[in-house]
């Protein structure tokens, strides 16, 4: 087992750096270390994974975590190089990674500093769709600037040698624990579709490929894994427009635009005035009906724009 653990990095050392900071991040040839849920499973192909560092102490990331969730976590975070997916490296392996991240990094300014390298483990593809949370550091592992001469500043790390900061600090296995403070998207998804493809978890996958995203079916109360219960909006009949719209105290992250147009070759326009809402019996418990009236002298079209605020301000 370290022999093959041996080859591999050698064999990535022979590699020609670029000029930028190369971090390579392993949990291979170690069974602790494989990367699990708060059940103990291994977490699934596609979760995602971010290397980066924090400006401030564990405890007050633990604090974070409290308050704002795991979007606050995120954002706190500053990421080095692009997100990664467990089983990168590994074909597509559950538990596992092996990835080589990149990013220029100037020997004045870098960004990161004198901080000690994380990983941050979510257990979907994306903050929004995630309820559970891992987070690992290194100590006295810090992310080298870019070297001299046209080499990179190189890091090379393993799963093992990491300390647990967010997560259950199991020494036989590390972790994710269950999020209390998951946003009500990530609750919803999970409830509709479980946790055995992550990928299908996200905002913008359509899990049940009928032409809605999953933020489509969510906000107008539709349905992610059944195509038969796509998230409705009533057209203009006899100058009214009708749709389902999630409130404010139950996720306002979630937000709502009315624009109209009387030619599709013209810029979209909204409506400013708040929609009257009504009590629909037939609605899920958390959603009220959005109506508004449109002159009916006139030929307009009329779309209902649907975003995700991942800062709402509230």
């Amino acid at each position: 087992m370290n022999s093959c653990n041996v080859m591999i990095l050698a064999l990535v050392a022979m590699t020609a750096w670029t000029q930028a900071t190369n971090v390579m991040v392993s949990t291979l040839n170690d069974v602790p270390s494989t990367l699990r849920a708060a059940d103990g499973a291994s977490l699934p192909a596609g979760c995602l994974a971010q290397l980066g560092t924090f400006a401030f102490t564990d405890e007050l990331i633990e604090g974070t975590l409290n308050t704002t969730g795991i979007l606050g976590v995120m954002a706190a975070m500053r990421p080095f190089g692009s997100a990664v997916a467990v089983g990168d490296g590994t074909n597509g392996v559950a538990g596992q990674l092996q990835v080589e991240v990149q990013e220029t990094l100037p020997a004045e300014g870098n960004p990161h500093g004198d901080a000690d390298m994380c990983l941050l483990v979510l257990n979907g593809p994306s903050a929004e769709a995630s309820t559970e949370i891992l987070l690992l550091r290194w100590d006295n592992r810090t992310i080298p600037p870019d070297g001299v001469g046209g080499l990179g500043g190189v890091l090379s790390v393993h799963v093992r040698d990491s300390v647990v900061v967010l997560g259950t600090s199991d020494p036989t296995q590390r972790r994710a624990r269950m999020d209390d403070h998951a946003t009500p998207f990530a609750k919803w998804i999970h409830a509709q579709l479980g946790d055995d493809d992550p990928l299908a978890l996200s905002l913008t996958a359509d899990a049940d490929d009928d032409g809605e995203s999953n933020l489509v079916e969510y906000a107008l109360a539709g349905a992610a894994g059944d195509s038969s219960q796509s998230g409705r909006v009533d057209g203009l009949s006899e100058g009214v427009l009708t749709f389902p719209r999630l409130d404010v105290a139950a996720d306002g992250r979630v937000d709502y635009t009315v624009e109209f147009t009387d030619d599709l070759r013209r810029p979209w326009i909204p409506l400013t005035n708040p929609l009257p809402r009504e009590f629909d019996p037939s609605l899920p418990e958390g959603y009220t009906l959005a109506r508004t009236t449109f002159s009916q002298d006139i030929r307009i079209f009329v779309r209902v724009r649907i975003a995700y605020l991942t800062d709402p301000g509230i």
